[in-house]
C-alpha cells in the first residue's frame, strides 16, 4: 500500500499516522522536527531570557486553522526591538535577496507567536482588544512596535502548518496594545471602510499595489468584504483563496485572448523547487505535476513519486487535493505570463522538488519558482512532440526523473492526443 505523504503533506497526519505508520505523529513530521532543533539552538539564548513584559516589534500576524471555530490568533513578534523586523515574514523580499533555506528558517525560528483564542466572527462585531490590535498589526504595510504581557514565559516549539512559512516559538498573550500608530496605506484604510466593496473587488482593486503575502493578512483577519460577511480566517486557508482569486480574475481577461501559435517551454526554481512550464496553443486548460525525488520532504520511500491536478476550459471549483496549495500558488504566475502576452494557452506545469529542499517553507516558494521560471527566455518549439522530447530531456539529464510513466497519465496531453486523432479522422472523410 502506497504512503499518502506525497498528497497529505501533514494536513491529514492525525488520520494516516495511526493507519500507516503505527504512531500518532507522522515520521516525515519527526524527521524535519529534528532539523529545526538546528536553527532552534541559534535562537534559544535570547528566548530563555525574556521576560513576561515585552517592548518589541511585530511585523505580521498567523491565525491557526487547529481547532477551527476555536481559532489560535497569533501577534508574531521579534524578541527585541528590531527596525527591519519586517524581514522575518516577507517572502517576495527573501526571492529577491535570494535568501537561503538556513536563512529564511532562522528568521522564523526566533519569531515569537503570541497567541489567543477567538472565533471567526467579524471582527467588526468582535468587542475584543486584542483582536483589534491583531487587526492593526496586519493591515500596517511593514512593523509595528508593541508592548505585550505574556501569560507564561515564552517556549521553543517548532510549529509546522503546511502552506505556510514554520514558527520556532509560541506563547500565550494576555495583553498586547500598540506602542506606536501603525502605518496603514491609505487604499487598504479605504477598503476596509467600504463596507459594500466584496472581498473579491477588494483583492483586485489592492493586487495593483501589494503582493499576494500582504493581501492574505488583510483577507485573513477578515479586513476586507461585505460588513456582514466578514470573517477571521486561517492563514493557510487565506493563501489559497487569495490565490484563487486573483487567478480566476486573470482567466477573465486572457480568456478572450488569442491562443499562442507556438510552444513556448520555461524553466527555472527556487529553494531545491524547479519548473518545467510548457505553453501549448489551445484554449486555457492547466495541469500540475508534483514530481518528488526519493528521500525528499514528504517522500521517504527509496522510489521517485509524482501527484497531480488538472481543470479544463475553466477555473477548477473543487479544491486540489493532490497537490494542495501547491496548485494554486503555481497557477497564478502561468496567468500572470498569459496575460503578459495577450494570450491563452493550454498550459503542463511540472514542479520538481529536489533534495535541496529539506525544509518546507510554504506555497509561497512554489509561487516565486514559478515566477523565475517564466521570467526566463523560453525554447520555442513549432511541434508538441519536438516540445515533450524536450521536457523529457531536461527532466532525465537536469533533475534525474523519467517522466515518460508521469506523462501517459497526463490528462491534458491525453486529451490533446484524441482530439488530434479526431482531426485526422474528419480530414479523410472529405
Amino acid at each position: 500500500m502506497q504512503i499518502p505523504c506525497i498528497k497529505c503533506k501533514g494536513r491529514k497526519c492525525h488520520i494516516y499516522a495511526p493507519i500507516y505508520f503505527g504512531t500518532k505523529t507522522c515520521p516525515v513530521f519527526k524527521s524535519l522536527k529534528k532539523v529545526w532543533k538546528q536553527f532552534e539552538s541559534k535562537v534559544k539564548p535570547s528566548i530563555e531570557n525574556l521576560n513576561l513584559n515585552l517592548n518589541t516589534t511585530s511585523p505580521s500576524i498567523f491565525v491557526s486553522r487547529y481547532g477551527y471555530p476555536n481559532i489560535n490568533v497569533g501577534i508574531l513578534t521579534t524578541p527585541t526591538i528590531e527596525s527591519k523586523a519586517w524581514i522575518h515574514d516577507n517572502p517576495k523580499y527573501w526571492t529577491i535577496h535570494n535568501y537561503s533555506i538556513e536563512r529564511i528558517a532562522e528568521l522564523r525560528a526566533s519569531l515569537i507567536n503570541s497567541s489567543f483564542k477567538a472565533k471567526p466572527t467579524s471582527i467588526l462585531q468582535a468587542n475584543n482588544a486584542l483582536l483589534q490590535t491583531a487587526l492593526e498589526v496586519a493591515i500596517a504595510k511593514k512593523q509595528t512596535i508593541v508592548d505585550v504581557m505574556f501569560k507564561s514565559k515564552p517556549k521553543l516549539k517548532f510549529q509546522l502548518q503546511v502552506g505556510v512559512p514554520p514558527l520556532g516559538v509560541k506563547a500565550l498573550v494576555k495583553k498586547i496594545t500598540l506602542a506606536e500608530n501603525p502605518k496603514i496605506p491609505r487604499i487598504v484604510e479605504k477598503a476596509y471602510y467600504d463596507y459594500d466593496l466584496k472581498a473579491e473587488q477588494a483583492l483586485i482593486m489592492l493586487k495593483k499595489h501589494f503582493d499576494e503575502h500582504y493581501l492574505t493578512r488583510v483577507f485573513s483577519i477578515g479586513a476586507l468584504g461585505v460588513k456582514t460577511q466578514r470573517k477571521i480566517v486561517p492563514t493557510r486557508w487565506a493563501i489559497t483563496a487569495v490565490d484563487d482569486i486573483l487567478a480566476k480574475n486573470l482567466f477573465q481577461n486572457i480568456n478572450h485572448y488569442e491562443s499562442i501559435d507556438e510552444y513556448l517551454l520555461f524553466q527555472g526554481g527556487f529553494q531545491g523547487n524547479y519548473f518545467l512550464i510548457l505553453l501549448i496553443p489551445g484554449f486555457w486548460s492547466f495541469e500540475l505535476f508534483e514530481a518528488y525525488s526519493a528521500k525528499t520532504v514528504w517522500n521517504i520511500s527509496n522510489k521517485q513519486a509524482f501527484t497531480t491536478d488538472y481543470e479544463f476550459l475553466k477555473p477548477r471549483t473543487k479544491y486540489a487535493e493532490n497537490t494542495a496549495g501547491g496548485y494554486y500558488a503555481a497557477r497564478i504566475p502561468v496567468l500572470e505570463k498569459l496575460e503578459a502576452l495577450k494570450k491563452k494557452a493550454t498550459v503542463l506545469a511540472i514542479r520538481f522538488i529536489t533534495p535541496e529542499y529539506y525544509m518546507p517553507l510554504g506555497v509561497w516558494v512554489v509561487r516565486e519558482a514559478a515566477r523565475k521560471a517564466l521570467n526566463a527566455n523560453p525554447l520555442i518549439f513549432n511541434n508538441l512532440r519536438t516540445a515533450l522530447l524536450w521536457v523529457k530531456s531536461i527532466a532525465l539529464k537536469q533533475y534525474h526523473f523519467d517522466i515518460t510513466e508521469m506523462l501517459k497519465k497526463s490528462k491534458i496531453l491525453n486529451f490533446l492526443k484524441k482530439q488530434s486523432k479526431i482531426k485526422e479522422f474528419l480530414e479523410k472523410q472529405k
